[in-house]
């Protein structure tokens, strides 16, 4: 019997070699569904509490003193304490990382799916057939953000990334770099963004486009879409972009008098709602709107070529 069972095993050995080297050969040369791509970066938020006590990062979230320009929903201005060590990725997430995402999953977003995605004219948005990430709407490189994805596609991609989206409070910490007051992430006034140029926002470049837009005078950043993620200064954290570029979604339901209600520690937005807080601004955006506590909201359907996101992850407890 046992010398049976010897000779079948002998008579498969060389099959079962062969299979398993081919899956390793399969493994080397094609993405893996588990693992993101080699190009994504991490950053570790640094929190600002004492030297040898628990991992705590303490702000005041929302309108700044002084900035008459704020509106209602960035009010009251309010203290978050956050508890919870995080990351956040150095850039929006690219093109090209997103299709090697959505090669390994074999994804297709909403925008695939449904067949169009949203433009921007005079009237507001406007639904255009046959737009994606892959036709956005105007041309990108694989280093440029990722559009046209909704919150849905956004979270799927961080899932497969080994994060998450960041919640509202972990975007505005970490887009103020360690600077509790700041309106810009430049600094106090809007005409900091000019020397050095420091984000792709709404300019000349971008007014033979859209004529009728509101926008930064006198200034031209290179780009009149999408630029190339991490074209600018990064913060004092090292995260590119945090304005200007593409609005990112981030895991919080909107509603107008949130921070009213606001919780101190690990705020994470109302439990329910029907639109998503994204944050940031982008390519199209005019100085008001590139303030850090400003904040904007879309459906989780939405997809447009302002639109794009970058994920955060926990990181170990110190």
């Amino acid at each position: 019997m046992r010398s049976g069972r010897t000779v079948a095993l002998r008579g498969v050995r060389p099959v079962l070699l062969a299979l398993t080297l081919a899956a390793i050969w399969l493994a080397a040369v094609e993405p893996s569904a588990q693992q993101p791509p080699a190009t994504v970066r991490w950053i570790s938020i640094p929190g600002n509490q004492p030297a040898g006590l628990a991992w705590r990062a303490q702000f005041q979230m929302g309108c700044v003193p002084e900035d008459g320009t704020c509106q209602f929903h960035e009010k009251p201005r309010h203290q978050v304490t956050l508890t919870r060590a995080y990351a956040l990725l150095a850039t929006e997430v690219t093109q090209g990382q997103f299709r090697t995402f959505a090669s390994a999953m074999e994804y297709r977003t909403l925008a695939e799916r449904e067949g169009w995605g949203f433009v921007f004219d005079r009237d507001g948005y406007q639904r255009q057939d046959g737009l994606s990430w892959r036709v956005p709407g105007f041309f990108q490189e694989d280093d440029h953000p990722v559009v046209q994805v909704s919150w849905d596609d956004a979270a799927a991609y961080c899932a497969w990334a080994g994060g998450r989206l960041p919640t509202e409070a972990e975007w505005e910490f970490a887009a103020r770099g360690g600077v509790d007051g700041a309106r810009f992430v430049w600094g106090d006034t809007a005409d900091g963004i000019r020397t050095p140029k420091a984000a792709n926002v709404a300019d000349d470049a971008v007014r033979p486009h859209y004529p009728w837009w509101a926008v930064f005078p006198n200034y031209r950043d290179g780009f009149s879409w999408t630029a190339p993620a991490g074209s600018f200064a990064a913060n004092a954290f090292g995260l590119f972009d945090m304005a200007g570029n593409v609005w990112e979604w981030t895991a919080d339901w909107y509603a107008p008098a949130a921070y009213a209600s606001s919780s101190v520690l690990d705020p994470r937005g109302p439990a329910s709602g029907r639109s998503r807080v994204v944050r940031g601004s982008s390519w199209g955006d005019e100085p008001l709107v590139l303030r850090i506590s400003e904040r904007s909201y879309q459906t989780p359907e939405h997809r447009s070529y302002f639109h794009g996101f970058r994920c955060a992850r926990d990181e170990p407890a110190n």
